[in-house]
């Protein structure tokens, strides 16, 4: 299903600045929303309702979405879309592409507006950014799309046996799929594949990237298997490793070596002259808003300057834990490459370095880097810059604190404070 991070979440932090239509919807309120303006009237009783995932961002949206399960077992994922501005009925007049959809969305009718509220409810197949779900999600169009990429021969996917299943969801930014499929050949081969699908411009340059790391050389990621321009839809080897939980850090050592060799790989010169000019920004007023639920909070806002980026390689640029896997003969590799790209490779370290912080409630900078560091060096990456891994830190343990805010989570005031205390204790 869906799996993020399972988080305790709450409801009512857009109420402390005023924002009482952007609260986000209890579960209770969404199975009978859904009961009553999604359920197909064949379809099957829903059993629970599950909050999953939420992004509020004040002033404008507060996106949740949840797993609606059903008494024969088959889950679908319900989004539910609170606007500030009035955009709900805007959207509601749209139409919705999509050839078959009861074969898309079996369950549940794909679009409805809640009545007297700024609310939109749809399921994951009728995110308007991610136009290639409704297309993928069609047995024909997945047979042909698999021919297309290369990775079938044409005729020969047999199609009742396909099978697409969600394995992660954000809304309006990917979707993750494991696909299962069996051929017609004469050993019935069966393998499967992992296929990620982004709004077509972020597919893009997704595409763009991996392919140019693949030609610098780039070692110890998943390659690549094919891709749909037209549709965002990329596919890669379904891989047979062990991974990680998000705030597990005991394999910090070897994610270090693994970074490290990320690192040496060669960035090209004019897409290193891009990434150097952004690389410093430590603009914090755009979490001004979230901050502001409360005053001491928002006090907390410090200046941070960040020296401009001298050295720019390929980079990670959203590594953390769960992004690291071992296969099965002990080597190691780097998963979930959507912002692959040249960047600041001490910022790739500060990453992992923020999150250990916040998760374990750590401020002691040296044990929460000796291992990360220690592996760094053995995989012989260049020598880090204290004083620039202690500011880059600082801003990423900032910009957590707010995302603990836009997640609402339960406990996000404290993990605010915390993680803005620690910021500005690891910088003079």
């Amino acid at each position: 299903m869906s799996r993020l991070r399972e988080r305790e979440r709450t409801h009512d932090l857009p109420k402390l600045i005023g924002e009482v239509q952007l609260v986000a919807p209890t579960e209770g309120e969404v199975r009978a929303w859904v009961e009553r303006w999604m359920r197909r009237p064949d379809g099957p009783a829903i059993r629970s309702v599950t909050w999953e995932f939420a992004r509020w961002k004040p002033g404008v949206s507060t996106t949740c979405s949840y797993d609606v399960c059903f008494e024969d077992g088959e889950p679908e994922v319900v989004v539910a879309k609170t606007y500030a501005d009035g955009k709900d009925k805007i959207l509601t007049q749209r139409p919705l592409k999509a050839k078959s959809w009861s074969e898309v969305s079996p369950s549940l009718i794909p679009r409805a507006k809640v009545p007297d509220r700024p609310t939109l409810l749809f399921v994951n197949a009728a995110d308007r950014e991610l136009k290639g779900t409704p297309v993928f999600l069609l047995r024909k169009k997945l047979a042909s799309f698999l021919h297309k990429a290369g990775l079938a021969p044409p005729g020969m996917v047999r199609r009742r046996r396909l099978e697409a299943r969600l394995v992660r969801y954000k809304p309006e930014r990917r979707a993750v799929y494991r696909v299962h499929v069996r051929l017609r050949d004469a050993g019935k081969t069966r393998f499967d594949l992992g296929c990620r699908i982004h709004p077509l411009a972020e597919a893009s340059r997704i595409v763009a990237a991996r392919e140019a790391f693949e030609a610098a050389g780039g070692k110890d990621v998943p390659r690549l298997s094919g891709h749909i321009e037209r549709y965002g839809i990329l596919f890669e080897p379904w891989l047979d490793v062990e991974t990680f939980d998000p705030d597990t850090f005991e394999h910090a050592e070897d994610a270090g070596t693994v970074l490290a060799r990320l690192h040496a790989t060669p960035s090209p010169p004019a897409l290193s002259a891009t990434a150097r000019a952004a690389l410093s920004a430590t603009d914090f007023e755009g979490l001004r808003p979230l901050l502001r639920v409360d005053a001491a909070l928002e006090a907390r806002l410090f200046p941070l300057e960040i020296a401009p980026c001298e050295r720019v390689t390929w980079c990670h640029n959203d590594f953390h834990p769960d992004q690291v896997a071992r296969r099965r003969d002990g080597t190691w590799m780097l998963l979930d490459l959507d912002e692959l790209g040249p960047g600041d490779p001490v910022a790739d370290l500060a990453n992992w370095i923020a999150d250990r912080a916040v998760d374990e409630r750590l401020g002691d900078f040296d044990e929460l880097s000796r291992a990360l560091l220690a592996g760094y060096a053995r995989g012989r990456g260049a020598p880090v810059d204290r004083a620039r891994l202690l500011a880059l830190t600082a801003r990423g343990l900032v910009h957590r604190g707010a995302a603990a805010v836009r997640r609402l989570q339960k406990d996000a005031l404290d993990v605010a404070a915390f993680a803005l205390d620690t910021a500005r204790s690891f910088v003079p």
